[in-house]
């Protein structure tokens, strides 16, 4: 019987992302390429080969290139900005209710404060106030965080960090 999928990297190291049980039950085996790309050869390594795949990688590249939070109704929004985040999306099932329920948590319950903080200490003229937020703001918007994108995306649109020049 011939094996499919990338049997000879299920091991190894550099090819595992930690996810959740649904991202992953949702994704399966399934590794979607762009169209007239050609998939690894058994014992080819990613590192090796340019396979031009569909999926987001999140340690190699930018996601806030393919995605971002778009707020809809009060709600953030995960949304694409390229057909491979449209697929990322797709694929992993990004927008499932359980994980946005969980977007919507992290707005409220650490996001949020953030932003009240950042509006008072803006409002009352206290400039190390406002520092301080930003400064909290930046450290949630850090790539290794928890939803650092939805961060960054809710925290541009409040005005509260800004993106350099």
């Amino acid at each position: 019987m011939k094996q499919t999928g990338y049997w000879w990297l299920a091991y190894e190291f550099r090819n595992l992302l930690f996810s959740c049980d649904a991202c992953n039950s949702a994704k399966s085996d399934r590794f979607p390429l762009i169209e007239g790309a050609t998939a690894l050869e058994p014992e080819q390594s990613p590192d090796e080969v340019e396979e031009h795949q569909m999926l987001v990688d999140p340690l190699r590249e930018d996601p806030g290139a393919h995605l971002t939070f778009v707020r809809t109704g009060g709600r953030y929004q995960l949304a694409p900005r390229s057909e491979r985040g449209r697929v990322t999306i797709e694929v992993l099932g990004l927008r499932r209710d359980g994980l946005k329920d969980l977007y919507q948590q992290h707005v409220s319950e650490t996001l949020a404060a953030v932003i009240r903080d950042y509006r008072r200490d803006k409002k009352r003229g206290d400039r190390n106030g406002v520092r301080r937020a930003r400064d909290r703001a930046k450290r949630l918007c850090v790539r290794e965080k928890r939803f650092s994108l939805l961060a960054l995306c809710c925290f541009l649109e409040q005005g509260v960090v800004t993106l350099p020049r």
